[in-house]
């Protein structure tokens, strides 16, 4: 009787997990790592891993509510072996130390070499697990590799670039070159304007440059209206300025971020820091540099 109760469970634990694949949602493989790497290379096909933890919420909200949709399924059983994996166990484990994976849940696209091809942190939706899956699959398709051609050819638009460099930011590519080009060719920012104020706080980190002092005097206008770059803004400027004292031995440009941004910072947060505070937290910064 308790070994049919196993069989039992065992065949309802097969039925429940192939539930996606009958009901037009992404099928998952129930093989190990290795396994899905020879069948990539046989198939000629890369590798789609959704990293798991039993007690995440947002990885259940993935499988109940967007693996399944029919959309996504067809696509992802055609182009991709795929697989679930523990992110605290096993082969999922080994992901997380080998790729360095912080979070949960990560799906990561592997090419059949064991590439790392695109990875997307955090629940989203089927559309945009589906755009990048076609980027990966075919990246001429996508709008970042457009944009890029467009550029290459030669296309220095005002608009053009700001939407050229926001996908670049996006998609977490180089924009340096980019930016900095656009500071040159586009040197009076609107730091009313998103597009260009996105570009000041990713551009400009001198905190001597005019605009950053323009910046500090109306931090409380431009957190009102871009709440989230300009407390970006400040992680960027911190970082900077550590990143500095690093590259030059002296810890001048931290003494002088501490002077500047310490007022200004504590104009829009409600938990006040101190000078002495933040001089410690950059300090820290620069020891792990």
């Amino acid at each position: 009787r308790n070994m049919n109760c196993k069989n039992l469970l065992a065949t309802l634990s097969i039925a429940f997990l192939s539930f996606g694949a009958l009901a037009g949602g992404i099928s998952f493989e129930h093989i190990s790592l290795e396994e899905a790497i020879q069948k990539a290379k046989s198939e000629n096909k890369p590798i789609f891993i959704d990293v798991y933890a039993t007690w995440c919420g947002p990885c259940k909200y993935l499988s109940r509510e967007v693996f399944v949709e029919e959309e996504l399924g067809e696509y992802m059983n055609k182009h991709f072996i795929n697989l679930k994996l523990d992110g605290e166990e096993g082969d999922g484990d080994y992901l997380m130390s080998e790729f360095g994976l912080d979070a949960f849940p990560t799906m990561l696209y592997l090419s059949p070499d064991k590439d790392e091809m695109n990875r997307i942190v955090g629940a989203v939706s089927a559309d945009e697990i589906l755009e990048v899956s076609k980027g990966v699959v075919d990246p001429t398709s996508t709008e970042i590799y457009q944009l890029k051609s467009q550029y290459e050819k030669g296309d220095r638009d005002k608009s053009f670039l700001q939407s050229y460099i926001a996908e670049m930011v996006q998609n977490d590519s180089d924009f340096e070159p980019v930016v900095t080009e656009y500071l040159e060719l586009y040197p009076d920012l609107d730091l009313e304007n998103e597009e260009e104020f996105l570009i000041f706080c990713i551009g400009i980190n001198d905190l001597d440059h005019p605009k950053n002092a323009a910046f500090f005097k109306d931090v409380e206008k431009y957190n009102e209206a871009f709440p989230d770059l300009t407390q970006a803004k400040f992680s960027i400027l911190i970082y900077s300025a550590c990143e500095e004292a690093h590259n030059t031995g002296s810890n001048e440009p931290i003494e002088q971020a501490v002077s500047l941004i310490t007022n200004p910072l504590n104009s829009i947060f409600d938990d006040e820091i101190s000078e002495e505070d933040l001089r410690e937290i950059m300090l820290e910064t620069l020891a792990e540099m």
